[in-house]
């Protein structure tokens, strides 16, 4: 029988993804709202795609539609006490971009604020750590953020730009991909790895869409 440190060595050597049983929600927003580790991903407001403009595979998800947002439900996305990344392609066009966010003041509040700068929040208004430098516009950028052992680290394009101590609190209801404007934003390639940090200090950002295993 293959430990599971040999299950991740063989991961690695087939192009897989090591911590693939950490990842909790993975949505590569080719033309679908699939999460590739099985949540259902539902939408009041109505789906919006972009073939064009994408980073990775067939499509993005066009974030254009105020206050549109698609939502999840699972006890998965408890993430209090844990290690934990959540990460994404981002190409902004304006401020105010959410990546993931809940309500009530509880659990997670990932997002790009009204003058650019990336910011983690302990859902609501609770600020952990924000970004030392904005998000680019009108490019394609890797944004990721990471706790490890209590420290989390914000990073964009593979670069730490910012560092605290702090946790979440937990939500089982997720908002994903929102704005605050009607100028078009896009996301690609969004995931949430719970228990590992996989990301504690300079990085090369991925090269191709995450894998599904």
């Amino acid at each position: 029988m293959l430990r599971v440190s040999q299950l991740h060595g063989f991961n690695k050597l087939k192009g897989g993804d090591p911590y693939w049983d950490n990842v909790v929600l993975l949505m590569h927003m080719d033309n679908n709202l699939v999460d590739e580790k099985g949540h259902t991903v539902t939408t009041a407001v109505g789906t919006s795609f972009n073939t064009v403009n994408k980073k990775f595979g067939t499509a993005s998800i066009a974030v254009s539609t105020f206050d549109q947002n698609y939502q999840s439900t699972s006890t998965d996305y408890y993430l209090s006490g844990f290690d934990w990344t959540v990460e994404a392609w981002l190409y902004r066009a304006n401020p105010d971009v959410n990546l993931l966010r809940t309500t009530g003041g509880t659990g997670i509040q990932w997002y790009v604020d009204g003058s650019g700068y990336l910011r983690i929040n302990a859902g609501g208004e609770t600020s952990i750590v924000v970004s030392s430098v904005v998000v680019p516009l009108s490019s394609w950028a890797h944004i990721a953020a990471t706790r490890q052992s209590g420290t989390v680290r914000l990073f964009i394009n593979g670069v730490t730009r910012g560092t605290a101590t702090g946790d979440l609190t937990n939500n089982a209801t997720l908002n994903i991909v929102s704005t605050l404007s009607s100028a078009d934003n896009y996301v690609d390639e969004l995931r949430i790895t719970k228990g590992v940090a996989r990301y504690t200090s300079d990085f090369t950002p991925p090269t191709k869409a995450f894998p599904n295993s």
